[in-house]
């Protein structure tokens, strides 16, 4: 989408003092919606900067009566098309004492930031929507047969604009971990192409990027190794609340 080089151009009050405040200035001045400023940094403090941007920006370039109030309706609207998911997932699960260690991480990143909490895994294979329950699990226990456990190691922690991936542990990739990926794949029918970027979530929301800098000093003594001790077939279909575990697997 382009968005004006006026409308990009951000002029900094000296009374405002953080990128939230200016950012909720600048939204409720450009949309002409000043007496609903602490919206716009309620907003500011708990999205992505860019997304507002933009969202605004598609905002200007049309000749809406209440651009307030369309600007909350898409604001709304790709929170919940960007925190829904679909179909079911197997999740690599990893033994303890790690994966305390990382639950730990997740429910504090996610109490102070008000966001979903979830359980540690790496995700093997996703949006699996097109088989009942019960062959997902008679095929999990097919593909199980086919894996012993492995290590994993970790990386560095990284960031990125999409719900579920805006706060994360790299996982480096190994033989083992490509063989589990290929089988899986295998087993559950998937021929597309897709790249694997395998990973460790830590936080799951739309954060802007000083917000996100506050949780990586939140985090220490990351462990460096893990055990892949199990996978997990979840129903992780629409909002991380309504996700469910709907078996787990050991691996020998």
């Amino acid at each position: 989408m382009k968005i004006s080089k006026d409308y990009l151009k951000q002029k900094r009050d000296p009374h405002l003092h953080s990128p939230a405040h200016v950012l909720a200035d600048e939204l409720s001045s450009k949309l002409g919606d000043e007496r609903h400023f602490a919206f716009y940094l309620k907003t500011a403090l708990t999205h992505d900067h860019n997304v507002l941007r933009q969202i605004a920006g598609q905002i200007l370039e049309g000749k809406s009566k209440n651009p307030g109030a369309l600007f909350a309706y898409l604001l709304k609207k790709h929170n919940r098309e960007n925190q829904n998911s679909s179909g079911y997932s197997l999740w690599l699960s990893i033994a303890q004492p790690e994966y305390d260690k990382f639950s730990g991480i997740i429910k504090s990143l996610a109490s102070v930031n008000n966001s979903p909490k979830f359980d540690p895994h790496i995700t093997l294979l996703s949006k699996i929507d097109s088989l009942t329950e019960e062959e997902l699990t008679n095929l999990t226990e097919t593909l199980v047969s086919q894996i012993n456990s492995f290590s994993i190691q970790f990386g560095s922690v990284h960031t990125e604009e999409l719900f579920f991936k805006t706060l994360y542990v790299e996982v480096l990739k190994s033989k083992e971990l490509d063989t589990a990926r290929r089988k899986a794949r295998k087993t559950f029918g998937v021929k597309k192409p897709e790249k694997y970027l395998p990973h460790l979530s830590l936080a799951y929301g739309n954060f802007p990027e000083n917000t996100k800098a506050q949780m990586i000093q939140m985090i220490t003594n990351l462990p460096q190794e893990a055990k892949a001790t199990e996978i997990k077939l979840v129903k992780t279909i629409g909002p991380t609340e309504d996700w469910n575990i709907i078996k787990q697997f050991p691996l020998q």
